[in-house]
């Protein structure tokens, strides 16, 4: 049962520190993708800036990666000498009834690797002459729940969407006639 609750915090507490430290960035997305048209508005291209996402994937990762070696800044999280969590030894029993009762067994977290980064660029169909365009950036470490009873490396992957955007495009003529 600490298995869980550890694994179960030290995920939780690993996701809310990366996500932070990304959102702390404040990064420009818009850039990432250039719509491109003609004269008479159609689209003719949609360029990704590849660039431009390794750029932020490249801060995001070495932002999460701080953010999990110093203090993080997230209220989920003690991290008063590495404690993340702190199990009641009431919860062991799994009684609701005893489960905030006696001393308290302290849960640490420590990354075992550096953090590895990933964007994720789909574009789907989306209705009959729009597509949606998905930029995601992935970003995924190993980490070690440290406790009295368990040292166990969690694997933890966070999905940061960067980009969620609708592109318009013509209606089908075959579509016009019947629509019409």
């Amino acid at each position: 049962h600490v298995e869980k609750v550890a694994a179960s915090e030290v995920r939780n507490a690993a996701s809310s520190v990366i996500k932070r430290a990304v959102d702390s960035l404040n990064l420009k997305t818009e850039d990432l993708i250039r719509v491109q048209r003609d004269g008479q508005g159609n689209i003719t291209d949609i360029v990704y800036d590849t660039q431009r996402m390794n750029e932020l994937m490249s801060l995001s990762l070495d932002a999460a990666q701080e953010s999990l070696n110093a203090d993080p800044h997230t209220h989920l999280v003690y991290y008063d000498k590495g404690i993340i969590y702190s199990l009641p030894v009431g919860m062991l029993t799994g009684s609701v009834l005893l489960a905030n009762v006696g001393p308290s067994i302290d849960i640490r977290m420590r990354a075992v690797n550096s953090l590895v980064g990933q964007i994720d660029a789909v574009s789907t169909a989306y209705g009959i002459n729009s597509t949606l365009l998905e930029i995601d950036l992935k970003i995924s470490v190993e980490m070690l729940v440290i406790s009295p009873f368990l040292l166990d490396p969690q694997q933890i992957e966070v999905k940061i969407p960067l980009v969620m955007q609708i592109v318009q495009g013509q209606i089908p003529q075959l579509m016009v006639g019947q629509l019409a």
